[in-house]
């Protein structure tokens, strides 16, 4: 895969509460402790307490979470 067709992704977390995922192909794991996120470098996965995915669209690759994340 060329660098011109890599999706960019980012994380942005506010107070660690917010979370903010672009470039996210699918959620593949998702329980109030543990998300787990797949994008075309491989995974990421949230841990916390009282998560909940408050928006993911495949389409434009935008994962919100809100919640306690610890890690």
């Amino acid at each position: 895969m060329s660098i011109d067709n890599a999706i960019d992704q980012s994380v942005h977390l506010v107070n660690r509460t917010s979370l903010e995922l672009t470039g996210v192909i699918d959620v593949s794991t998702f329980t109030e402790s543990v998300i787990e996120a797949e994008y075309n470098g491989g995974c990421i996965a949230i841990e916390g307490t009282e998560l909940k995915i408050l928006d993911f669209s495949s389409q434009s690759g935008i994962l919100k979470v809100f919640g306690n994340v610890n890690s």
